[in-house]
């Protein structure tokens, strides 16, 4: 699906149109200043192990065209137990009260993948 352009300041020439596309083809709404392209927000839009492709092209008008491309694959969010946070004050116990700044905390996640 293609997203729609507008007209942007940053062209080297005026008579040059420039298109965002994905493949396979995304259900999105996206807001294009070209040359960027800004998601509101990637939630839902990509899928954890799936692979992509986005496509910038750009038209000049009498016929000149040319693209580039950059392949992905979205990894899988982290997931495991909660993690603890300690303040590093006492070693024979975890406390996560002390005072921010001053204090040092030691923030562990164990068993993430």
């Amino acid at each position: 699906q293609s997203v729609p352009s507008f007209p942007s300041k940053n062209r080297i020439r005026s008579d040059a149109a420039i298109q965002w596309s994905f493949s396979p083809a995304l259900q999105i709404t996206a807001v294009s200043s070209e040359p960027f392209l800004y998601l509101p927000s990637a939630a839902g839009y990509f899928i954890a192990g799936n692979s992509y492709t986005a496509r910038f092209t750009c038209t000049i008008a009498g016929g000149g065209s040319n693209y580039a491309e950059l392949a992905f694959t979205v990894n899988s969010p982290p997931r495991g137990p909660p993690c603890t946070v300690c303040n590093t004050a006492d070693e024979t116990q975890c406390s996560n009260k002390g005072a921010p700044v001053f204090d040092t905390f030691r923030i562990s996640c164990s068993n993430w993948a």
